[in-house]
Formats: structure tokens, C-alpha cells, sequence
């Protein structure tokens, strides 16, 4: 499963967006472009971390269906335990010891004085929360399947039903406490202004896959069939591009003239303030979500153990 594929489990139903049938790179015997014979293990879906030694991976072993995670302080990753959890797919944090995971069977995982810790998230056993993010300790925010958005107050995760119906849901981000985006199936767009979540109109029904943004009045939303679209304080556009029609999955930058997308095929496209371009990425694994510190410290997940490392001059791979 992949959030390209957005094929989630929950009680033996399956919901499809879409499939890929791609060959597999994986990291551990990484050279760019190399295909190895090894059966993958992992199932990148999420990266976070506090600065650029200190980076925390989630995903799914596809050996156990168990989640997994990985961190890395600098030099090495190391695999964390993961017997009891099941798949993730999200991770976001305030600080360095205290961050949240989200995945299937509507599971949130806490992080907190160096151990992880289950946290009732108001979502079912039935329900697979698929994106996580917050303006800070106590204002963090939840999206997943069946359009589930879930808020945590410092003390206590709740649901808080949008005013629409929104789908599954696959991405959030937010500029601040009261200016919060959450993306998903059919081109969905919410937005919440700090006392109820509302739609707005992303002129598009393709899947959406991931949100982010410098501010209030720049915001990338990234999807289906190398969909961008861009806010500009007042309206969703279309922002062009020709280099991949794949979908993409995931979108981060350092600043407004500094934006990556990546997605299928081991696209990876960036925006430096004019237009969008291609960027060799080594790999043709799927590659679901990036996060970074700086311009020069850029992180890339995928699929088939795929983690990538953008140095400020090219992408390479980082054995996990």
C-alpha cells in the first residue's frame, strides 16, 4: 500500500484511488539508478523531525503489516520497535520530544520523555488517519479516511465533523492556529478559520494527496495526474507544469522560491519562484512524502525502503 495507491485496509474493506504496478529500487543497496534483487522490507509514508540530526521515519514493514519507524541522529539510522502498531502514515511533532504518528485503525502514537505511548483519537477502529499536523503542542490536527478530522487540545483528542462532506482525507497543514488546510479524495479542499472547518472550491476533482504552504497567502496543494494547484490569499489556480504527468504525493519547501513536489515513478519536481522543473531523483520508486530543515537539508520517503537525501546539490540515497 502507498498513499499513490491510497489502497487502505480497514475491516477486510478495501478502498482503491488507484494502483501502480512499478519495479523495486530499494535503499539498502542503493546506487542511483540500480535494481536490486532483494524482496523490499519497507513502507516509507512519513518524515519529520526537529532539525537535520534528528529525523524520525514512519511506515510499514511489508513482511509483518506492522508499522515501523527509523531515526536519524546525524550519522546513522537506527529502526525503532514496532511489535504492537499497526500501519502508519503521518508524523509531525512541536519539538523534539514530542510528536505524534497516525495510521490504520484510527491509531495515534505519542512521543514523549523517549518512549511512544497509544493516544485515544476519537477516531474508530474502522477509521485509517492518514495525515497529522499542529501549530504547536496543544493544537494539533488529524485527517483520514471517510473524511475523519481529529483535534488534539493538550489534554484530549475530539472530533470536529466539517460542515461539508468531505471524503477521505489525506493531507493537512496550517499557517497558524486558525488558518488550517486538510486535502483529500475528488479535489476536496476544507479549511478551518479557527471555529469551523469550511470547502473551498480547488477547481479540480482529481485526488488530492498533500498540502503546504509559506503563509496564509501561499499554499500548495499536490495530487492526482501531476496535479499542482497554488493559493494566493484569495483563490486555488492551477500552477502548470509538463515534466511528469504521475501523481504526486507529497510537497515542502524552505520558503517561496524554494518548493519541492514528489510522487510516482520517482518524480521529483521543484519550484524556484517562476516555474516548476524536473529533478533526477535516482530512483523509479514511488516516493510519498518530503520534509526538511533548510534549502540544503531535504528529505524524501518512498516506497521499497526508498529514503532520499537532497544535499543542496543533487538527491542521493540514504540507507535505512
Amino acid at each position: 500500500m502507498t498513499k499513490e495507491a491510497a489502497a487502505i485496509t480497514f475491516l477486510g474493506c478495501l478502498l482503491v484511488w488507484s494502483a501502480s504496478t512499478r519495479p523495486h529500487t530499494i535503499a539498502e543497496c542503493w546506487e542511483p539508478g540500480t535494481s536490486c534483487s532483494l524482496a523490499p522490507e519497507q513502507l516509507h509514508t512519513g518524515v519529520w523531525g526537529s532539525g537535520p540530526n534528528d529525523v524520525w521515519v514512519v511506515g510499514t514493514s511489508t513482511v509483518t503489516s506492522t508499522g515501523t519507524f527509523a531515526h536519524w541522529d546525524g550519522a546513522t539510522w537506527t529502526r525503532g520497535p514496532t511489535e504492537d502498531a499497526p500501519a502508519l502514515w503521518g508524523v509531525w511533532g512541536a519539538k523534539p520530544d514530542d510528536f505524534w504518528a497516525v495510521g490504520d485503525r484510527g491509531t495515534v502514537l505519542h512521543r514523549a520523555r523517549g518512549a511512544w505511548t497509544v493516544s485515544r483519537s476519537g477516531a474508530t477502529t474502522d477509521t485509517a488517519l492518514l495525515g497529522v499536523w499542529g501549530s504547536g503542542t496543544d493544537d494539533v490536527w488529524a485527517v483520514g479516511v471517510g473524511g475523519i478530522i481529529t483535534h488534539w487540545n493538550g489534554a484530549a483528542w475530539s472530533t470536529t465533523p466539517p460542515d461539508v462532506t468531505a471524503g477521505t482525507l489525506v493531507g493537512v497543514w496550517g499557517s497558524g492556529a486558525s488558518d488550517v488546510w486538510a486535502v483529500g479524495k475528488s479535489g476536496v479542499v476544507l479549511r478551518w478559520n479557527g471555529a469551523s472547518w469550511k470547502a473551498s472550491t480547488s477547481g479540480v476533482r482529481t485526488p488530492l494527496f498533500d498540502v503546504w504552504g509559506n503563509g496564509p497567502r501561499d499554499v500548495w496543494a499536490v495530487g492526482g495526474g501531476g496535479t499542482i494547484l497554488h493559493w494566493d490569499g484569495n483563490k486555488w489556480s492551477s500552477s502548470p507544469q509538463s515534466h511528469t504527468d504521475a501523481d504526486l504525493l507529497g510537497v515542502w519547501g524552505s520558503g517561496p522560491r524554494d518548493v519541492w513536489a514528489v510522487g510516482a515513478r520517482g518524480a521529483i519536481l521543484h519550484w524556484d519562484g517562476e516555474t516548476w522543473t524536473g529533478v533526477p531523483s535516482g530512483t523509479v520508486e514511488t516516493l510519498n512524502e518530503i520534509w526538511g530543515t533548510r534549502a540544503g537539508d531535504v528529505w524524501v520517503t518512498g516506497r521499497a525502503s526508498t529514503i532520499l537525501h537532497w544535499d543542496g546539490t543533487r538527491w542521493s540515497g540514504s540507507p535505512s
